[in-house]
């Protein structure tokens, strides 16, 4: 009877020792992978209102924890402090973080999920953009980026299953078809893919 209480205490002894910066063996052992998200974050992209549909990133990290057999733990933050709570353990994962030089000091990202560009917004008579009737998209500035999902540097087998998760399912239908559902008409520009 002594020697399960002392196996059961020191079970949970192991687990309050788990390090704030989890990689993958801990999240599993943790059973939750933290997301973190932006408080403004676009509800097509990962929507905190349990009420609509999920969202594109927020489907895609849901599927990427059910093959791990942990469940989806929404950590939200102002956008500012959101690399910060990352390295700080506060999260496992950033969603939808476009992928720069300065970012790349600090964290790793995952392969591209989606294409981004810089927009210059200009006034009419061109036709509208969502959201403010007068502005409309111009040109574009700079090189193509990329947005990704972001780990610690600390956590490559998490960046690595990530990696893998996204690239495989990149080549499905499941892909496609989220792709349509969140961004409808714009889907091919969304991905790139349309004439610019």
């Amino acid at each position: 009877m002594k020697a399960r209480a002392g196996a059961g205490a020191l079970a949970v002894l192991a687990l309050a020792a788990l390090p704030a910066h989890a990689d993958l063996a801990e999240i599993k052992t943790r059973g939750s992978l933290r997301v973190l998200v932006s408080a403004d974050e676009q509800a097509e992209m990962y929507a905190l209102n349990p009420d609509v549909a999920p969202g594109f990133d927020r489907e895609i990290l849901d599927g990427f924890a059910s093959l791990q057999r942990v469940r989806v733990e929404t950590v939200v933050r102002p956008f500012d402090d959101i690399i910060g709570a990352l390295l700080k353990g506060q999260g496992d994962v950033v969603v939808g973080l476009v992928d720069t030089e300065a970012r790349r000091r600090q964290i790793s990202f995952s392969v591209e999920v989606l294409p981004t560009r810089l927009v210059v917004l200009t006034c009419k008579p061109q036709p509208a953009i969502r959201k403010d009737a007068a502005l409309q998209a111009g040109l574009y500035l700079g090189a193509p980026g990329r947005a990704a999902y972001a780990a610690r540097k600390d956590a490559p087998e998490l960046l690595r299953a990530l990696d893998e998760y996204i690239g495989n399912l990149q080549k499905t239908g499941t892909w496609s078809r989220l792709v349509v559902k969140y961004f409808g008409n714009d889907a091919l520009a969304v991905l790139g893919r349309a004439k610019q």
